[in-house]
């Protein structure tokens, strides 16, 4: 049986390595076609045309996609990948199969490692698992998420709304793992995950409250700076998060 081991790499400038020879892609939408169904796994035809040519009319459209598919297999195949297995169209879906939980009877196997998937899934299993996870193995994770925004260089819509999702999951890790550090007193630790969280999520206002509580431990001045800077991105602070700031000044 045939082997193959699929990077995908969606965090910075994403690319797509087959047992680690890079991809070379022809054109600019067959990446993205590829791309967009790694993340959703299958996707109708319809959801594929509103992703992409959402001004297009259907035969347009369906002439594009055409080429695009024929691009995208023909940059598998040289990079070594059975394409015809590794894209199916099954009951009006186009799907890569081995993404799934459930394995299709195949001639080759196929291993693939999806940086995105693999930060939810770790994410999760960690923050279930709090009590045996430590802080080494959460600095770890977030090394994969170091090299830059999803998808950097692409701004297509729906990319734009993936890289949002991308975000949150990004900040609910940081904050799990702030309050570990927390819980072990390791003030300056908890601090600077919590300020990665605000990063990628500017609006939590519970991460808000909780680097004003620990900016209050430096002094007024950081608390004072820091509040201007929540009142400045969401105008009037929740009753909540505007007490805090009156009883640590």
């Amino acid at each position: 049986m045939d082997s193959y081991t699929i990077e995908v790499k969606a965090f910075g400038f994403p690319h797509v390595s087959v047992n680690g020879k890079r991809v070379k892609w022809r054109g600019k939408l067959a990446p993205k076609l590829f791309f967009f169904l790694t993340d959703k796994e299958a996707a109708t035809r319809d959801e594929i045309f509103s992703a992409f040519w959402p001004h297009l009319g259907v035969k347009d459209a369906t002439n594009v996609f055409h080429v695009t598919k024929r691009q995208l297999k023909e940059a598998l195949e040289q990079a070594g990948l059975p394409a015809d297995e590794f894209l199916n169209y099954s009951q009006g879906y186009y799907e890569l199969p081995h993404w799934k939980a459930r394995p299709k009877p195949s001639a080759t196997n196929m291993l693939v490692r999806y940086d995105v998937a693999a930060l939810k899934r770790t994410t999760e299993q960690y923050i279930l698992d709090q009590e045996s996870v430590g802080l080494e193995e959460w600095a770890k994770l977030f090394e994969s998420v170091s090299r830059g925004v999803y998808m950097a260089g692409i701004e297509e819509e729906w990319f734009k709304q993936r890289r949002a999702e991308v975000r949150t999951t990004i900040a609910q890790a940081y904050v799990s793992a702030a309050h570990l550090a927390l819980g072990k007193s390791l003030t300056p630790l908890a601090t600077a995950w919590f300020e990665e969280a605000y990063k990628h999520q500017p609006l939590r206002e519970d991460v808000h409250r909780q680097l004003l509580s620990l900016y209050a431990l430096v002094g007024n001045s950081k608390v004072a700076e820091f509040y201007a800077a929540i009142v400045k991105q969401l105008g009037t602070p929740s009753p909540e998060t505007e007490l805090l700031y009156k009883q640590l000044m």
